[in-house]
């Protein structure tokens, strides 16, 4: 199992159905299965929080935040909830699930500088969507893009390898751009890259 550094925040973040719950929860297990603890920090933009009851049941603690996107109305509420975080002395990491539609630069800043930890970036990006996403959310991809940290293209399976050097091609490039992993998180995370996300 990866080795863990003491009051990690890892943000996985991505539009609205692009595997971020699977991601998230896969690293959780991990985390819990290699002795350590997590919690996780859950924001709904519905009014069920189908998200947080998947969670629950894989015996994860989660701490739901609502009143819409965790970077505007309800900044307050999500800060003070990861300070209360940190301040558990048994807790290894931190897992943030925000809303698919957060402006991911504005809501990193605002941890970094409120709680003065860093945020591993850990964008999803769907796969079979990402023409269609990029067509419709430009600037909010783009912004998500320009955050990250490890760019998970995810349901990687369902392309052929046509379709999928294709998808690759149409990602926005820029000179910090970090490289961008395959996966199909619905069939596990491959261990490599979990430990790698964790390291």
């Amino acid at each position: 199992m990866a080795l863990i550094s003491c009051q990690k925040i890892i943000a996985v973040y991505g539009f609205l159905g692009s595997g971020k719950t699977t991601v998230m929860m896969a690293l959780a297990r991990d985390i819990v299965a290699g002795g350590h603890r997590a919690a996780v920090v859950v924001n709904e933009a519905g009014d069920v929080p189908v998200d947080g009851k998947w969670l629950m049941t894989s015996g994860l603690p989660v701490k739901e935040i609502f009143g819409g996107c965790i970077c505007c109305s309800v900044m307050g509420d999500f800060i003070t909830t990861l300070r209360a975080l940190t301040k558990e002395p048994s807790l290894d990491t931190i897992l943030i699930e925000p809303s698919g539609m957060a402006d991911a630069p504005q809501l990193f800043g605002s941890i970094e500088k409120h709680i003065g930890l860093p945020v591993l970036k850990v964008l999803v990006l769907d796969a079979p969507r990402l023409s269609l996403l990029l067509k419709a959310a430009a600037l909010l991809i783009r912004s998500q893009l320009e955050a990250a940290d490890i760019i998970l293209l995810n349901k990687t399976d369902t392309l052929t390898p046509d379709q999928l050097a294709e998808t690759r091609h149409m990602i926005p490039r820029q000179q910090n751009t970090p490289a961008i992993l395959d996966t199909a998180a619905a069939n596990g995370l491959p261990v490599a890259l979990i430990e790698d996300i964790l390291k």
